[in-house]
């Protein structure tokens, strides 16, 4: 298999049933080109690399061009045959152009090589269903729940399929648990009436109904019917590209195309996250840290309830001696997720760095043993107390500390040194 990232339960980006491409006005048309020449590049500089083909197919999916994409997924299959992210996409394809066969096929080929592809196994429950081979859905369906804590799709048909079986605990079971994660489903509570009301079915439930392999295509959201001809969309579609592409790049050892097109995907959406994070990453791994700061304040801005983009923040922030910036990226911190020891530690840290309230720096490191009695927390709160001069309530925290992270040698020499301050052989 390729070093594709796979990402679980993701679907092929913008699945349609069109082949011809919609003319547009010149501006779009531009941000369109531009997004079918920077995967055209890298397939150039890449020739016969299955992740060059696979991230044009997702480039021209995205932008509606689905023959393109389907002629690449099947051209990454030639060059590695076990290139799994291309059998998962060919079997939504022919999945929701009413292929089960071969979409059975294509899923079956998915998970069997990457058995962490969730949305894998619910395609491949359903095209099973749709053929009338119910009692075969049951298996991937279970292997999707477990790996799709959250899905309600998942369980409500699981319930359907036992319901249809005459298990009426198990369906019972089943719709249930997809009420509790959405308690809005009509499937779930159809069902639930149903077993709960009536006797077992003899038939399939409407939802289930055996389709012949002629069948007409499923139903599709109205989102995969359309192309992308809006700015806005277009500039995300183009976005896209420049981040999967970018991807390829990276994981190929050249950075500086990487961070080039992850730069432009941020420049062409404000909001995004993504291409924010990723050039994040390269500047942290740089050390270029003074540039990863303003990004991290956008994420923060984009997304202000994810208390990981503040711990990132406050962590870079301290780094380099941004006290202050650091300082209220904890404090946030601590509002986010006050049950979490990240925000009074972090927090703890930035004081004790800056040389400055040692008091209310001990007061935090006690917050953060309390919350999380890790080693890295009685290390902060052994340097907390030292600051205070309270050296034996240092050399206790730090004498823990060592005990809990005996890997660490800053542990050790960190005791060893509090111990020698008042003449106590280790």
């Amino acid at each position: 298999m390729t070093a594709r990232h796979i990402s679980v339960g993701a679907r092929p980006a913008g699945a349609t049933a069109s082949t011809s491409l919609p003319p547009l006005k010149p501006e779009l048309q531009a941000l369109r080109q531009e997004a079918f020449d920077v995967v055209e590049t890298l397939v150039g500089k890449y020739p016969g690399d299955p992740d060059a083909l696979y991230s044009k197919a997702a480039v021209r999916n995205r932008f509606g061009d689905s023959d393109v994409a389907v002629a690449c997924w099947k051209q990454c299959l030639k060059l590695d045959p076990k290139f799994a992210l291309a059998h998962y996409c060919l079997g939504w394809h022919a999945f929701e152009r009413g292929n089960y066969v071969d979409s059975i096929n294509s899923l079956r080929q998915a998970v069997q090589l990457a058995p962490q592809i969730d949305h894998a196994y619910l395609l491949l429950a359903r095209a099973l269903m749709a053929l009338g081979r119910t009692g075969e859905a049951e298996k991937p369906l279970l292997a999707h729940v477990r790996l799709a804590p959250r899905s309600v799709e998942g369980r409500f048909r699981l319930g359907q399929i036992y319901q249809a079986a005459g298990q009426v605990d198990k369906a019972k079971q089943y719709f249930l648990a997809a009420l509790e994660i959405d308690p809005r489903c009509l499937a779930a509570q159809d069902g639930l009436a149903d077993v709960l009301q009536e006797p077992p079915k003899a038939e399939l439930p409407r939802e289930i109904e055996a389709k012949s392999e002629n069948a007409a295509p499923p139903q599709r959201n109205d989102n995969n019917k359309r192309f992308l001809a809006g700015r806005e969309e277009l500039r995300e579609g183009l976005a896209f590209a420049h981040i999967d592409v970018g991807k390829v790049y990276g994981a190929r050892g050249d950075w500086d195309a990487a961070l080039t097109h992850w730069q432009r995907a941020a420049e062409l959406v404000p909001r995004d996250t993504e291409s924010r994070e990723l050039l994040v990453m390269v500047y942290r791994q740089a050390g270029q840290l003074e540039k990863a700061i303003p990004l991290l304040e956008q994420l923060c801005g984009i997304d202000p309830g994810n208390a990981i983009h503040r711990i990132n923040l406050g962590v870079l922030a301290g780094e380099i001696g941004r006290f202050e910036v650091a300082e209220e990226a904890f404090v946030k911190v601590q509002e986010l997720i006050p049950g979490r020891h990240e925000g009074y530690a972090g927090l703890a840290k930035v004081y004790l760095s800056a040389g400055r309230d040692a008091a209310h720096a001990k007061q935090l490191a006690e917050k953060a043993v309390e919350l999380a009695p890790a080693a890295e927390n009685y290390y902060l709160l052994g340097k907390a107390c030292l600051e205070c001069g309270e050296r034996q309530a240092a050399i206790a925290a730090l004498q823990r500390a060592a005990e809990l992270g005996r890997s660490n040698p800053v542990y050790r020499k960190a005791l060893d040194d509090a111990r020698a301050k008042i003449g106590e052989k280790p």
